[in-house]
């Protein structure tokens, strides 16, 4: 077991391998009344295509992922809702584009809460019958998707960002793809991709490293390596369309921008800082205390709803903001010519400035069980920790981010998508 402190922040953690081969994280948080528990595997909607261990290549149909995180929570006599609620814990899951997690958090009974957690997510019990019942259910999420402005908008943004890659795809699939899942390709996954050594658990509260040792002793077995590799196609560095427009059933034309991040990410320190001066710079150009939102905000262009943010992984990245307008084509000029102009004077104060708010409410997650959590979780999949990706908004210059606003912040890797009224 390693100790692991950030002196600067006054904070630590526990990182360990069990013998069943889970990664375990432990943030102690003494005082604390609450503790958060999440176990992950780094297996999303995106992977579709793999290669499982002494075997050929193949590839699923979309939404499995996010249809094993439904089937898992259904057990053999019992679910596990059922038997959270008579520890009294709040549990959940969710699947993204590379993540799967299954998350619960307490005041009382942790020890019983985790051997839950711990014992329905490695139980599958996938049936005919019941893998049959769940086809309705998530068949019906997605129509109501079908319909959800902010998702058609956000979604559109990414289609139009990428050609071939799975992250244009949505998350939970469509009517047709369910209809191909199976039992057995469910186990396939699960097999390949629930493997102890695919997986970390993170806890972060009232909790000391002994107790979660000994629970994890008590459900764990030892298990061979899982010997998985993801396929991901090739993708163009630039946008497969420039605009995508629909039109749904809203009050008033909403718009995301998007704009694809053209490096294809190897280093997991290269990766905190594109993220650090990512977010630094979005924040520099059209945070709430710049000269381009108060323009765009006093024309009535954008509104309180506007929001922004950058996403990435190993194998893509994608900055996306936006929100309610009257004239979404004006704000994509007005951006990028407002980048034209700090590219030729730029305001390293103002960067500074920047930097310590975004920086300021980064920390403000450690003390957040749930959002330093998720945190350590997406960090660990990328290769990094919490303490690393803080000192990357600690550590980057003007310089770097002149570079990378150069470099990034391009219009021809943007696009835009609009959802106007009906």
């Amino acid at each position: 077991m390693n100790k692991y402190t950030d002196q600067s922040l006054n904070q630590s953690y526990f990182k360990f391998k069990h013998k069943s081969g889970l990664n375990i994280i432990i943030y102690p948080k003494e005082g604390f009344s609450k503790t958060y528990a999440v176990i992950a595997t780094h297996y999303g909607s995106i992977d579709k295509t793999f290669i499982p261990k002494q075997s050929e290549q193949v590839t699923v149909p979309g939404g499995i992922a996010h249809y094993l995180e439904h089937k898992l929570f259904e057990g053999e006599k019992e679910g596990a809702f059922e038997r959270y609620a008579r520890t009294g814990a709040n549990a959940n899951a969710f699947t993204s584009f590379d993540t799967t997690a299954y998350l619960f958090s307490c005041t009382e009974q942790f020890e019983d809460s985790l051997e839950i957690l711990l014992d329905f997510v490695y139980s599958p019990y996938f049936t005919p019958e019941n893998v049959e019942k769940e086809r309705g259910i998530i068949g019906q999420e997605i129509r109501m998707y079908d319909d959800n402005s902010d998702w058609q908008v956000f979604f559109s943004a990414l289609e139009a960002a990428y050609q071939n890659h799975p992250i244009r795809e949505d998350i939970a699939g469509t009517v047709d793809s369910i209809a191909k899942i199976t039992p057995e390709l469910l186990y396939l996954c699960y097999n390949n991709f629930y493997n102890p050594s695919e997986m970390v658990l993170c806890v972060v509260g009232n909790a000391t490293p002994e107790t979660v040792m000994n629970i994890c002793d008590k459900v764990l077995k030892e298990k061979e390596p899982s010997e998985v590799k993801r396929i991901y196609p090739e993708e163009p560095a630039l946008p497969y369309k420039k605009v995508i427009e629909k039109k749904l059933s809203v009050s008033k034309t909403i718009f995301n921008i998007g704009i694809k991040d053209n490096v294809k990410f190897t280093v997991a320190g290269e990766l905190c800082d594109r993220a650090a001066l990512t977010d630094i710079l979005l924040e520099l150009i059209i945070g709430k205390a710049s000269p381009l939102y108060k323009d765009l905000y006093q024309k009535g262009l954008i509104g309180l709803d506007f929001s922004k943010e950058y996403m990435y992984s190993k194998s893509y990245g994608i900055a996306v903001f936006g929100g309610e307008s009257d004239n979404p084509k004006a704000v994509y000029d007005s951006f990028f010519e407002y980048c034209s102009e700090l590219i030729k004077n730029f305001p390293e104060k103002d960067f500074e400035r920047c930097k310590k708010a975004v920086y300021g409410n980064r920390i403000q997650l450690l003390n957040e069980v749930e959002g330093l959590g998720n945190e350590a979780v997406s960090a660990f999949f990328t290769g990094t920790d919490v303490f690393e990706l803080l000192n990357a908004y600690r550590r980057v210059t003007p310089e770097m981010a002149l570079e990378r606003l150069k470099s990034f912040f391009d219009e021809q890797y943007a696009v835009i998508s609009i959802i106007n009224p009906v």
